[in-house]
């Protein structure tokens, strides 16, 4: 993985600290993005090893509609700093909850296919480096509890970036002092993270889920699923369920 400056506040968004260190050499913290692909963000993030050196450590980019911390998308990479726990880099969707805590956003394993993709990274010289593809719009359906919590990128966001340590559920809170190195960064502006590439690749429609909405006519009423059928008639429900068909083919027979 090679992470350079080329292109940053053209084709790509990044984020360094200190100001003009080497991404690859000497930055605390160093996060560049750009699209590489149809819907694919890819995002490389470097980070110094925090001292002492946790068993897992973690490296994060944040979307935010402010500049504080606190209800933010966020996409974690942990790494393992001494071969301990697991030899793989671990890439989790996570919340950023106010007053500094942090939630991690269960995905199945397709859900989590869909939304990351291309992980890499290693730990070498102090130095851990990750990187990965995150769709911009995600490709699966999310349920009302976590609608909120999976965010299209399609849009204008502050950037983040912060690292710190990490448990095997969870990542640890980032350095709180500010004249740190390992102070969280943010960007200086919104960035529009549709425009951080060299080509313009058209986004996919917003996914939605396809559902059967079944219709069924019981004494003058419509219900858009058969659980009144199962209250009010019980055992008759395979008779019922043939309503719909009949019904379709009586407003669909030729004039």
């Amino acid at each position: 993985m090679d992470m350079d400056r080329n292109g940053c506040g053209k084709t790509k968004g990044c984020l360094f600290r200190p100001n003009g260190c080497n991404p690859m050499l000497d930055c605390a913290i160093a996060i560049v993005f750009t699209i590489s692909e149809k819907n694919q963000l890819y995002i490389q993030m470097a980070a110094q090893s925090i001292y002492p050196p946790p068993p897992l450590q973690y490296i994060a980019i944040g979307f935010s509609h402010d500049k504080l911390m606190g209800n933010d998308f966020v996409s974690e990479c942990v790494l393992n700093t001494d071969g301990s726990l697991f030899n793989d880099v671990e890439v989790y969707a996570s919340y950023n909850l106010e007053r500094s805590k942090n939630d991690r956003t269960l995905l199945n394993s397709t859900e989590h296919s869909l939304l990351y993709g291309n992980i890499e990274g290693k730990m070498e010289d102090g130095r851990l480096y990750c990187s990965f593809t995150q769709a911009i719009r995600p490709q699966f359906s999310l349920s009302s509890s976590r609608s909120n919590l999976i965010w299209n990128l399609d849009k204008p966001f502050w950037i983040m970036g912060a690292t710190g340590g990490a448990q095997p559920d969870e990542i640890n809170s980032h350095d709180t002092a500010r004249g740190s190195h390992f102070y969280p960064i943010l960007s200086s502006k919104v960035i529009d993270i549709s425009t951080t590439s060299s080509k313009h690749y058209d986004l996919p429609i917003q996914y939605q889920e396809n559902e059967t909405k079944k219709f069924n006519k019981i004494n003058g009423t419509v219900t858009q699923n058969n659980s009144a059928s199962k209250k009010l008639f019980g055992g008759g429900l395979l008779i019922i369920s043939f309503i719909p068909l009949i019904f379709t083919k009586i407003f669909f027979l030729p004039i």
